[in-house]
């Protein structure tokens, strides 16, 4: 059997199903007077055939899925009656038949088996939080960057002596904007304080409050980008682990 580890990130990884999920979604389409196969279920496999050929087939071994949580709680509990009818054979037995013998060996493949999809499991759950702990690590330094710049920006606003026209302000930001976001020479300072009958002084108020602003809103938006892909990846986790794939799908063609 695939290690169930291999499985959860086959299941992550959306390229490996597009074949599988093309001829299952045609399958279970309604059919038309345009279609290419004809569709039959048989022996637990879909069978897509060539209308125009019928010796051309498409044989389909439908995956496995299960509830990861639920299927973990079953081989727990699996594992638990295991052990327990070892005991009871051990201890209700003096002489152990060859019968005996042979079963313990069947229900010490099954146990090695389950306990290695049981420690999988836990893998991928601690692969898991360790994502997620990164995510939360990384939205705390953005969260505290955003609120630096934000006290920053309240800061600095309050150096500002006098209010301008709104005309002014606009053609401060696009200065700042077509300089690479970042406060202009003197010299552009200079002149567009003339124009603007606004002291040299507090233009370059007006500049680094603007600089402020701009690093708050680009602190503010690196950390919805990782809230928004915090969420991503928790939605993701929970899909995989409520439909997780167990045994791949089988494709054959002649």
């Amino acid at each position: 059997m695939t290690d169930i580890t291999e499985l959860f990130d086959y299941n992550r990884e959306n390229n490996n199903h597009e074949e599988y999920d093309k001829y299952m979604s045609y399958y279970y389409q309604a059919p038309s007077k345009k279609d290419t196969f004809g569709r039959e279920f048989k022996d637990g496999k879909i069978i897509l055939h060539n209308l125009k050929d019928p010796k051309k087939r498409i044989i389909i071994t439908p995956a496995k899925t299960a509830n990861l949580y639920y299927y973990y709680k079953k081989i727990l509990l699996e594992n638990d009656v295991m052990m327990e009818k070892v005991s009871t054979l051990i201890e209700g037995k003096q002489n152990l038949t060859k019968e005996d013998y042979d079963e313990f060996e069947e229900i010490k493949k099954k146990y090695s088996l389950y306990l290695k999809q049981i420690q999988e499991i836990d893998g991928i759950h601690s692969n898991h939080y360790k994502e997620i702990d990164v995510f939360i690590t990384d939205k705390i330094e953005k969260g505290l960057l955003m609120a630096k710049y934000y006290n920053e920006r309240v800061k600095q606003f309050k150096e500002i002596k006098e209010p301008i026209l709104k005309e002014a302000k606009n053609e401060m930001i696009k200065l700042f904007k077509e300089n690479g976001n970042r406060i202009p020479i003197d010299a552009s300072i200079n002149k567009l304080s003339r124009k603007h009958n606004i002291p040299s002084n507090d233009s370059e108020e007006w500049f680094k409050w603007i600089e402020k602003c701009y690093l708050y809103m680009m602190a503010r938006k690196k950390l919805y980008e990782v809230v928004d892909k915090l969420k991503e990846n928790k939605e993701d986790f929970e899909i995989k682990l409520e439909n997780c794939m167990i045994e791949k799908p089988v494709i054959e063609k002649n």
